[in-house]
């Protein structure tokens, strides 16, 4: 099973991840767990300030192919679990849709030869207002976050937006709840989509 995390930055995306990856450890999987952009992209990508709106997309794209064609579809191929911080919805909520760089019906086309057509199982949208998530982690000013909080808040409706087109896939977590709660109701959605694999393989 592949699962992604998606958010605005300090949405507590890597936090849930790690959380994600103990709750199926306990489940005795096997589990890999991943981030987009990987390096020598991420560097470039978020830091280098001469990046080019369409040289963004694509670097993106590649670093997602490189990831998907090197790990995840081994790693599934092999039975095995993969959690993946970002993936193909960030970049039609942060490019397609928030900056609109490029269309989000190409963005689609794109991200889905990027991945070799193979979407998550599970998505999960970590949604905080900007400002709120600010407030507990300052952003490093990267490349994205130096656009501001009314970029940050196009690309959270952005995920909304596609949380509602995709609603068997991708789901909303309110992420500015105590994270007691927000684990709850993570583990509410592992445990179930667990049960669906299960079902559709008997």
């Amino acid at each position: 099973m592949l699962i992604t995390l998606e958010g605005i930055d300090s949405s507590g995306k890597s936090t849930i991840s790690k959380y994600i990856v103990e709750l199926l450890e306990k489940q005795n999987k096997i589990v890999i767990q991943l981030k987009e952009p990987d390096e020598p992209y991420r560097n470039i990508l978020l830091n280098d300030p001469n990046v080019s709106p369409r040289e963004e997309i694509f670097g993106f794209l590649a670093s997602r192919a490189r990831i998907y064609h090197q790990t995840i579809i081994p790693s599934l191929e092999k039975g095995k679990f993969v959690i993946c911080d970002r993936s193909i919805d960030s970049t039609m909520a942060y490019q397609a849709l928030a900056r609109q760089t490029i269309g989000p019906n190409l963005c689609n086309i794109m991200n889905l030869f990027a991945v070799n057509g193979r979407k998550p199982d599970l998505t999960i949208v970590m949604d905080i207002d900007p400002q709120l998530a600010y407030k507990r982690k300052p952003y490093t000013q990267d490349n994205l976050e130096k656009r501001g909080f009314d970029y940050m808040n196009k690309v959270r409706y952005a995920f909304k937006n596609i949380a509602l087109k995709e609603s068997n896939r991708v789901k909303i977590i309110d992420a500015s709840l105590p994270l007691e709660k927000v684990k709850s109701r993570i583990k509410g959605l592992i445990i179930s989509k667990l049960k669906e694999e299960i079902n559709e393989a008997v």
